[in-house]
């Protein structure tokens, strides 16, 4: 999709006074809910079912928890493949271009996180809520940074 997202569908589980809205992506497992990207020492993240109301909280390596900014942008996922099809890089053969334009995402957020840059495994967890019932918690990766060629 333009803003990055894999396709997908919501779930809204209910309960007498509550509800809670779960995203799914076809094809993916439940828990896959963002993706991460890392240029330098921002880490940014495409977190899928998340809108401008969202609030976004990332904790590196069991620290402290602070807050992302919701930031106005395209999803690297859509620069990626604009990037390959000026290259004339598929991803598979037979393959032709996919017609994506840097469109702004509506659930990118980014944080300088200085840590990252350093060799080794990091773990993130990242942490997403909003007040339509949209609920993200303790999603835990793990990065290896690398060098680009």
């Amino acid at each position: 999709m333009q803003c990055g997202t894999p396709r997908n569908y919501f779930t809204i589980d209910f309960d007498q006074q509550n509800y809670r809205i779960n995203y799914k992506g076809i094809g993916l497992d439940d828990n896959q809910q963002m993706d991460l990207t890392l240029h330098r020492d921002t880490l940014i993240s495409n977190i899928y079912g998340a809108s401008d109301s969202t609030s976004v909280q990332v904790r590196v390596n069991d620290g402290q928890w602070f807050a992302m900014e919701h930031v106005k942008r395209p999803a690297e996922s859509v620069l990626r493949i604009i990037e390959n099809n000026k290259e004339k890089r598929f991803p598979a053969s037979g393959k032709r271009i996919n017609p994506l334009r840097k469109r702004i995402s509506p659930h990118i957020w980014q944080a300088v996180v200085p840590k990252l840059g350093s060799p080794g495994v990091h773990k993130i967890c990242i942490k997403a809520a909003d007040q339509f019932g949209y609920t993200v918690e303790n999603i835990e990766m793990h990065f290896v940074p690398t060098e680009k060629p």
